[in-house]
Parts: structure tokens; C-alpha cells; sequence
């Protein structure tokens, strides 16, 4: 077998490791250390929240609305706009099902564990959707010879999990602070941090990325585009685990 395909079989496993199993095991080590029944549900309803919110209605709703001529028009003549719009439904989407779940099951049990749990849920559902299952997939057809990616998108899978875990940090600090500001009854401010925070983070890679494509001139390399998109993804990843670290003690 070559050296790249062993490469790019490590890459995505542990794309998938990061991503999927991670969040699992957090879970589970926070289950054990809690014996609380609550934090295994709170994972699952963080998933549910993905699985309803993200892929039933936003994916769905992506999946009609690409359909039409005009919409088509829009992505191609206005493709910042578009990522930008679609950052803001995701936000506004993730944030429901947060608050949904915080306001009604979870009135009682606003906790920095269970928030923790939720995150985590969210976060590794998100990575299984998105990454995890081509993943796995990916790793079958490498091994039969049917997909080979180019040394480029081989690095790339590494920085994916890198991403992940970046990401697992990011959307657990969005829940636990969430619930923090409901605690605080400062509902609507936290409304519109995570709002900010979430919308930015689904739309800045995209607009990184889009700066070195033909359509924008390539103002500079997309090697250049990914350092910006993980210096910005590293500095939320750090921002998200001091505020976690630090709102431990306070809810």
C-alpha cells in the first residue's frame, strides 16, 4: 500500500476519532464521574437538537431552495451573501433548540454539566453528519482503490481533525455560556452573543476561502485561506475553553 493512501486513511480516521469518538468519551467520563442518568440524555438531546434543527430544517430547506433559478442566481452572483445568510439561519436555528431545551425540559437543571453535555451531543453530531460518516466512507474506498486524493487534500484531512476538536470546544462554550446568561436572566444578551459568535464562525471560513478563488482575483493562495481560517478557529477554540474553564465556577 502506498505512503499516501496509509495517509490518507490515518487522516480520516482520525478525523472521524476527533470528530465522533471524542465526544463520546467525554461524555461517558463525565457520566462516570457525575453517575447522573441526565448527562448521558442531555448528550442525546444536544444531538437531537443538531439532527432536528440543522439537518431537518436547514439542510432540508437548502435542498428546496437550490431548486429554483433565482436562488441559483443568488449563490452564484451574491455567493458572500449567501454564506452569510446561511451562517445567520444556522445560528438563529442552533439557537432555538438551545433555548427551547433550557426553557422546557431543562428548567430546572441548568447546570455547567449538563450544558457540557449538550455541547458535546451537538457538537458530535454535527462532526458525524458532516464528516464522519464521508469519513468512513472515504476509508473504504481508499482501501479499494476506488478514491485517491491529491497531496494537498491529504493535509487537509489532518487540519479536519484539528477542526473538529476546535470545534467540539467552540460549540460546547456557546451552550454552556448560553446558559449561563439564562441563569443571570440576561437572556437577551446572550441572544445576541451567540448569535455573533455563531453566525461569524460558520461565515468566515467561507469568506476566507472565497478571497483566493478566480472569482475574487485569488488575492492569495488557498494555502494562505486556511491559515487565516485556523488561526481564527484556534483563537475561538482558546477563547471558548477560558470562558468554559471560567464559567465552571460560576454555574
Amino acid at each position: 500500500m502506498e505512503k499516501n493512501v496509509i495517509l490518507q486513511i490515518v487522516g480520516m480516521g482520525l478525523t472521524f476519532f476527533a470528530g465522533v469518538v471524542m465526544p463520546v468519551i467525554a461524555c461517558m467520563i463525565l457520566l462516570k464521574k457525575k453517575k447522573d442518568l441526565w448527562i448521558l440524555l442531555s448528550f442525546i438531546c444536544g444531538g437531537l437538537i443538531y439532527a432536528a434543527f440543522q439537518i431537518g430544517i436547514k439542510m432540508t430547506g437548502l435542498n428546496v431552495l437550490v431548486q429554483y433559478k433565482g436562488f441559483q442566481r443568488f449563490m452564484s452572483e451574491h455567493y458572500l451573501w449567501y454564506c452569510f445568510l446561511v451562517g445567520l439561519v444556522a445560528a438563529i436555528l442552533a439557537l432555538i433548540g438551545r433555548l427551547l431545551l433550557f426553557f422546557t425540559i431543562y428548567k430546572k437543571k441548568r447546570t455547567y454539566e449538563y450544558a457540557l453535555a449538550v455541547g458535546l451531543g451537538y457538537a458530535m453530531t454535527e462532526a458525524l453528519y458532516l464528516v464522519g460518516i464521508s469519513s468512513i466512507t472515504g476509508i473504504v474506498q481508499v482501501i479499494n482503490g476506488n478514491a485517491v486524493y491529491a497531496t494537498s487534500l491529504t493535509r487537509e484531512l489532518y487540519l479536519a481533525a484539528y477542526e473538529r476538536i476546535l470545534l467540539i470546544i467552540i460549540q460546547t462554550a456557546l451552550t454552556v455560556l448560553l446558559v449561563y446568561f439564562i441563569k443571570q436572566k440576561i437572556v437577551g444578551f446572550g441572544i445576541f452573543i451567540s448569535l455573533l459568535f455563531s453566525t461569524f464562525l460558520e461565515f468566515l471560513p467561507s469568506f476566507f476561502l472565497y478571497l483566493s478563488t478566480k472569482a475574487m482575483y485569488e488575492i492569495y493562495s488557498r494555502e494562505i485561506g486556511l491559515v487565516f481560517v485556523y488561526i481564527t478557529l484556534t483563537a475561538t477554540g482558546i477563547f471558548g475553553f477560558t470562558v468554559m474553564s471560567y464559567l465552571k465556577r460560576k454555574i
